[in-house]
């Protein structure tokens, strides 16, 4: 790989049909249908939040965290209790 980490695309395929993600629906974000450093911005210009992410370096410092290697640590479980 080379390059900045620029985009985060996701895209399901099935029985070999590639269906891309739809576009977000709300307004300001319409025109986005991956994660970008302008589409992580427009969010929080929306929503009226800081963009930490842009302030830890963005997509370009995760890629780089990325190179570095990481764990993905998920907890599953099942309460009874609870419908």
């Amino acid at each position: 790989d080379s390059g900045d980490l620029s985009e985060i695309r996701r895209l399901y395929v099935q029985n070999g049909k590639v269906i891309p993600l739809r576009n977000a629906t709300l307004d300001k974000l319409s025109q986005y249908n991956s994660i970008s450093d302008d589409f992580c911005a427009s969010q929080k210009d929306l929503f009226n939040d800081t963009n930490a992410f842009a302030e830890k370096g963005g997509l370009k410092a995760m890629g780089e965290t990325l190179d570095r290697g990481m764990v993905l640590v998920m907890s599953l479980w099942d309460d009874h209790a609870v419908n």
